[in-house]
């Protein structure tokens, strides 16, 4: 049974409207599977340059990204569409053998072998948010998505520690291989138990694109990719000053590594609130208005000096970033309809893009500012001043996709 057959489940706790779902297995593998991604990821850059040196590293991690950007689309298609058993096998095997590539070594095969580990990496985490975008009603919508973000950052935050972990221990080979494991297993098991959900008529997003309808979608799909990489960005600032705030700083609580987690651990912590407390999903004036709160404590903290006090402000400045990007993928779903996964994947990279190039700038203009701390803030509040006049616009009156 899917959320949208019981009007019932409308008020219930995201943990039961999962459970209601009939989709809790396919949640589960799809945890199992970007925890895989995120593994490899963090296998790019902390198993290679334990290997390799940082130099080698940082290629990876460009491969990394690239590869798994390109094949992004396809691979989604697997998972949308009653593909047969034996191309996702093909797939899960190349996964398996960009493991064996890492291990046997050589900076030749460990670069192909990450180049082919992004290449084959199952998209579970944007599979199942369209999933949630076609079995969920337009309220649950947004508080399923910040679900799916909590997860995503829990995984973000775990995988760097695991790698590192095994990487320094006596078995360094076991890091590819665990991130191989779970992405196979994951991949594998969404894939089986989605199948009684996939649909195969909706159109595809850029369907009947030379028509009014079709132009007017397009453009409303790149407005919302705009905002998307924008507040990306606000994230690349935020670290990129942060580390250049606090480098001086040796003690707890205030070096950079630490008052990045402690925003880490907000945004964790903002994704449970939200999906308990928020109920403007698809407002016109939500997400301006979690976009104020989150400019309004990077304010506040550009102003704090040191001790606790920072450790708090980051935390509070952590807690609307999940709901600003549950409302943004609940806006790509609602705006696109029908097969949306690579759409998600896509608003992935967009993120990943929009944080590497908000560092870059970032770390251009803190020389050029008096406290590294009010960059962020200002990124943030030019992107509030945007999202308020654009937003009403890209969310439109209406949940529904456009008609094509």
């Amino acid at each position: 049974m899917s959320v949208t057959d019981a009007g019932s489940h409308r008020g219930e706790s995201v943990a039961r409207l999962v459970l209601n779902s009939g989709l809790a297995r396919t949640e589960a593998a799809s945890v199992a599977g970007r925890l895989g991604f995120c593994l490899s990821s963090s296998t790019a850059l902390l198993f290679v340059s334990s290997r390799l040196g940082v130099a080698v590293a940082g290629l990876a991690v460009a491969l990394f990204t690239v590869a798994a950007a390109v094949c992004a689309a396809p691979l989604c298609a697997l998972y949308e569409e009653r593909a047969r058993p034996a191309l996702l096998a093909g797939v899960l095997a190349l996964k398996i053998a960009a493991a064996v590539l890492l291990v046997v070594g050589g900076r030749v095969p460990i670069l192909c072998g990450v180049a082919l580990a992004g290449a084959s990496s199952p998209p579970t985490a944007a599979v199942m948010r369209a999933m949630w975008q076609q079995h969920s009603d337009a309220e649950d919508t947004s508080r399923l998505q910040a679900l799916e973000s909590v997860i995503t950052q829990i995984c973000v935050v775990a995988a760097p520690a695991l790698v590192g972990i095994l990487s320094s221990g006596p078995l360094p080979d076991l890091a590819p291989i665990a991130a191989s494991c779970c992405s196979c297993v994951g991949g594998g098991l969404m894939w089986r138990w989605s199948r009684p959900h996939v649909t195969t008529a909706a159109p595809t997003p850029v369907a009947g694109v030379g028509t009014p309808a079709g132009r007017r979608l397009t453009s409303r799909l790149l407005g919302i990719f705009a905002v998307i990489c924008a507040s990306a960005m606000v994230s690349g600032c935020f670290n990129i000053s942060t580390a250049a705030r606090f480098s001086g700083h040796t003690g707890f609580p205030d070096t950079p590594g630490v008052v990045i987690a402690s925003a880490s651990v907000g945004s964790i912590g903002g994704g449970l609130l939200f999906t308990r407390l928020w109920r403007a999903s698809g407002a016109r004036w939500g997400y301006p208005v979690l976009m104020a709160a989150w400019a309004l404590a990077l304010w506040c903290l550009a102003f704090a000096h040191a001790g606790y006090l920072v450790l708090a402000l980051a935390f509070l400045s952590g807690l609307p970033v999940t709901g600003v990007g549950a409302e943004e993928f609940g806006a790509l779903g609602r705006a696109a309809g029908g097969r949306s996964a690579w759409l998600f994947g896509l608003a992935n990279t967009a993120i990943s893009v929009g944080v590497g190039t908000g560092a870059a700038i970032g770390a251009q203009l803190t020389r050029l500012l008096g406290s590294p701390g009010l960059l962020p803030a200002l990124a943030a509040t030019l992107v509030l001043i945007t999202s308020a006049v654009l937003w009403p616009m890209l969310v439109g009156d209406s949940t529904q996709a456009e008609p094509l």
